[in-house]
């Protein structure tokens, strides 16, 4: 019936289009989002800034810190400031990685002194353009940048320190 009400094109040119389409969603497309397994917990930021994630602030985020392993902390989320209007800019498929700094977690757990640090744009933005000038950006939209917490099943991205 489909190939029928597009005028008579023939199964081949039909399956071809198809392969096309899968193609196309296969190479551009994300089947699963980052989001679709494990704990999370969703984190806003109001701000530019370096944020402390504590030992109370995964417990009041439904983890439990004596049982986690710091390493495969993990922070996701797209970074600053307003998306794009424009169509034509690539961007990411789902949520990015952040690198987050580990403080006293070497010991391979998460004591009560313990902490991890993140930067944030928050959901304006503010940068240097070619012309040395500071450009700020308003969101239109949000006032608040957001921030999703795993502890996944491998090691999380960080910053290390330079001295």
């Amino acid at each position: 019936m489909f190939i029928e009400e597009m005028g008579g094109i023939n199964s081949r040119v039909y399956h071809l289009l198809f392969a096309v389409f899968a193609i196309n969603f296969y190479c551009t497309g994300q089947p699963t989002s980052v989001l679709s397994g494990g704990q999370w917990a969703k984190l806003a930021v109001v701000s530019k800034g370096i944020y402390k994630i504590d030992f109370q602030t995964l417990r009041k985020s439904g983890f439990d810190p004596g049982s986690i392993q710091p390493g495969n902390i993990q922070l996701y989320g797209q970074g600053g400031g307003m998306l794009d209007q424009s169509n034509d800019v690539s961007r990411a498929n789902d949520l990015v990685e952040n690198a987050i700094y580990q403080v006293g977690l070497e010991d391979g757990s998460f004591d009560r002194n313990d902490y991890v640090l993140f930067y944030s744009e928050g959901p304006n933005l503010e940068y240097i353009n070619r012309e040395a000038h500071l450009v700020y950006q308003k969101n239109l939209y949000s006032d608040t940048a957001y921030y999703f917490l795993t502890v996944g099943t491998v090691e999380g991205k960080r910053l290390n320190s330079t001295t």
